[in-house]
């Protein structure tokens, strides 16, 4: 996890000078509220979401790793957003995700966004930053270089330790941790990370990042088609 985090970051900036490493992670005193938007569903709050339709039953300290995993799999597509932070600076992060295709805006410290379009078949990513107009390059990347919320390598539940439950940004959490001492909580509504801390690989720094503002099953395939106007 740790290292799949950083290999994102590397991407941008080999494409796009940046003189910050990375990160600046939000007040962990800070609850931000999650927005879910479910297929078929206005925008509401979670608490919102949970009626006797919800196709995502929460069991809260009931839930079983196999029930996350339930959860997880009803899960088609995907947005959230993320700050990291380093001693540093800091590294804000956004990404869409549908249909093997994501589309992921990052910032570092005061630099230009860069914008970055995987297709994850082609194993394929073209990237450019508006600041230098419609110019993008293209280039192959490897699996472990792309940080994707649901990863099956990644987040093999079933393969870790439970620690216990706790609140995270108002949703119930199972928390779990892997063999290499990564924490992990994981929503028991929809079988997701809220929150993971882990050692960064190439800072030797331990970081505790929040997934905020999800958005589930709402998105639209257009939101991660490149652009026409781009000159690759």
């Amino acid at each position: 996890m740790q290292a799949s985090l950083i290999r994102v970051f590397a991407v941008c900036l080999f494409l796009v000078p940046i003189t910050l490493l990375s990160g600046c992670k939000q007040n962990q005193d800070e609850q931000s509220q999650m927005v879910i938007i479910e297929e078929g569903q206005e925008e509401n709050t979670a608490n919102d979401l949970e009626t006797d339709n919800d196709p995502f039953p929460d069991y809260g300290k009931e839930a079983t790793v196999v029930d996350l995993l339930t959860a997880r799999s009803k899960i088609k597509s995907y947005y959230y957003e993320q700050t990291i932070n380093y001693s540093s600076g800091s590294v804000n992060i956004r990404t869409w995700y549908i249909d093997d295709k994501a589309k992921i805006i990052s910032s570092a410290g005061g630099s230009a966004e860069e914008i970055s379009y995987y297709d994850c078949a082609d194993h394929t990513v073209v990237s450019y930053s508006p600041e230098n107009g419609y110019n993008a390059i293209e280039m192959l990347f490897d699996d472990q270089e792309l940080d994707l919320l649901i990863d099956q390598e990644d987040y093999d539940l079933s393969a870790w330790e439970v620690i216990g439950y706790e609140s995270i940004s108002d949703q119930s959490c199972l928390a779990l941790k892997n063999s290499a001492g990564d924490k992990f909580w994981i929503s028991t509504k929809y079988g997701i990370p809220l929150q993971v801390e882990f050692t960064d690989s190439m800072t030797g720094e331990r970081l505790k990042v929040k997934y905020e503002n999800y958005k589930i099953n709402s998105l639209d395939l257009s939101e991660v088609e490149i652009p026409d106007e781009l000159q690759i």
